[in-house]
């Protein structure tokens, strides 16, 4: 699969952004107070930098994008998921200890959905669906392709009230888009 055109990136960023904007509302909601979450970068890079780059002790979802049945990772940095948790009543101590059960149980709410609004971004080019999504805690257990293949790298800053930016990072290989090329090539950026 080839890497996406500079053109194609554009298009990619601008459904990211619309995102973006989905993400900060639902958050919002939730927190009861200011939160902002506002696309950061997209980027090609290889899954291995993707995976160096997490906390040794992650908090991602690794789910299945369907079609074509790829998968993929929703990410969320380490100290934005302290930071919800304490916002759902929830003190955790200051380190990157893997989440309890009970941790696990509410997160998986809003992991839930921040995927439905991954959907509803997909569908203004094609309906997809997320399945089988499953929290992995460590980094080197992630298997979407092999370390040495292109990715692309959606990174959302998120700010919650006045504590400092964190990142929500989305992951698909080049496969989610090659179906779809033509679709992304016609979409319409207003």
């Amino acid at each position: 699969v080839q890497p996406l055109s500079k053109a194609q990136m554009l298009k990619v960023e601008y459904l990211h952004h619309l995102m973006a904007e989905r993400l900060q509302g639902t958050h919002s909601v939730r927190n009861g107070g200011p939160t902002r979450v506002k696309l950061g970068f997209v980027d090609q890079t290889t899954f291995g930098e993707v995976v160096d780059s997490l906390w040794s002790t992650c908090h991602t979802y690794q789910f299945e994008l369907t079609p074509p049945g790829a998968a993929c990772i929703l990410d969320y940095a380490l100290p934005l998921r302290n930071e919800i948790l304490k916002q759902l009543g929830i003190d955790r101590p200051v380190g990157d200890a893997p989440v309890t059960e009970e941790e696990r149980r509410l997160f998986t709410v809003i992991a839930r959905q921040d995927l439905a609004i991954l959907e509803q971004t997909w569908g203004q080019i094609e309906p997809r669906n997320v399945r089988d999504a499953e929290i992995e805690q460590d980094k080197e257990a992630l298997d979407i392709v092999s370390r040495d293949d292109t990715v692309i790298l959606v990174a959302f800053q998120y700010t919650l009230g006045e504590t400092e930016r964190s990142l929500i990072n989305v992951v698909y290989p080049l496969s989610v888009f090659a179906p779809v090329l033509d679709k992304l090539d016609a979409l319409e950026i207003v």
